[in-house]
């Protein structure tokens, strides 16, 4: 009863599609900064629910990707929209709901980010007219998580730094998986700023050379800015 009282006249809030490990830090990080907040989570675990709503945080168990349950979060008078669910397809369908809803909104414009791990969908995203409506009050921003990890842990690496005078460099990734080639593009694309000799990477994954295969299909240009080198090895297996 407290929460759909909160509901009735909350607004310029965040809503919150998604209860994960993400979502609940998020949240958890708003509320304290005194921040009003709406959490959309279609499996609702009682311990996280209970401490986002014991923080002044409003619940609601409904699936994000469907119009009724945004407008229940009161979405048409919400500040931001952060799509933080299991899946990108999943991220996008909230954001075109929110945006067929932001069609009849009145206030200021609805703030959408939305967490893309594909790099195609990210590419097709941002060369789409999808959300581009000039006169519907919605602005969509993108973010994938594994680019911004990848940009962080680069960052702590003096190495990487046009201060110091390093030429060469060989890093040695363990696991080919999204992470492991946003840190390839991401350490490619910095070196190729401050160094003229080449990048060394070693990738360790059981699927290596398939993987590599498939990088440098996309990104041709990667070879002349680094030498990487692909070794077969399965990580889960203690024996080797």
């Amino acid at each position: 009863k407290l929460q759909w009282f909160k509901l009735i006249t909350i607004r310029n809030h965040i809503v919150i599609c998604g209860l994960g490990k993400k979502g609940t830090f998020l949240a958890e990080d708003l509320l304290s900064k005194g921040l009003k907040v709406v959490v959309i989570e279609s499996d609702i675990n009682c311990m996280e629910s209970k401490l986002i709503r014991k923080k002044g945080g409003i619940v609601l168990e409904g699936d994000a990707t469907k119009q009724e349950t945004l407008n229940s979060a009161k979405i048409h008078r919400a500040k931001h929209l952060i799509c933080l669910l299991g899946n990108d397809n999943s991220n996008l369908q909230a954001a075109i709901q929110a945006y067929q809803i932001s069609e009849t909104r009145k206030t200021e414009e609805l703030n959408c980010t939305i967490c893309i791990t594909s790099k195609e969908l990210m590419h097709l995203l941002k060369n789409n007219e999808l959300f581009s409506a000039d006169k519907i009050p919605f602005r969509l921003v993108t973010f994938n998580p594994y680019d911004r990890t990848a940009r962080s842990l680069l960052l702590l690496d003096e190495v990487f730094d046009s201060s110091t005078n390093s030429a060469n460099r060989h890093i040695l990734i363990a696991g080919w998986g999204r992470l492991g080639e946003s840190l390839i593009i991401q350490a490619g694309n910095t070196w190729k700023f401050h160094r003229s000799s080449k990048l060394i990477i070693t990738v360790l994954d059981r699927a290596a050379q398939k993987r590599f295969s498939s990088l440098v299909e996309r990104y041709p240009g990667l070879q002349k800015i680094c030498t990487i080198n692909p070794i077969e090895l399965d990580l889960s297996n203690n024996s080797r």
